[in-house]
């Protein structure tokens, strides 16, 4: 996906932990990325499909819906099929 100049650089996060959120969106934003969070999986599947991101931050661990089942609603929608998905995991 190649991005236009002057196109707002909309990331989505999908964490359940404020802490993460906060850390990594606070470093996307410095490199001048507009981010939209999203602390559920049904957040992150309404926020993908009306924001429609270059690309989804998606923690595998989330309340409701999991990383994965997202991932997989997400690919079933038409709207959102094409966005990159990278997964997050929590160390250790």
């Amino acid at each position: 996906m190649e991005i236009q100049e002057g196109e707002i650089r909309r990331l989505l996060m999908a964490d359940d932990t404020a802490h993460d959120l906060k850390i990594v969106t606070g470093h996307l934003q410095d490199a001048g990325y507009k981010v939209y969070l999203a602390s559920d999986g049904k957040t992150a599947i309404n926020q993908a499909a009306r924001v429609r991101p270059l690309v989804i931050l998606l923690s595998i661990k989330l309340n409701g819906f999991n990383g994965f089942k997202v991932c997989r609603e997400l690919k079933k929608n038409g709207n959102t099929s094409a966005i990159p998905v990278i997964f997050l995991t929590p160390p250790g």
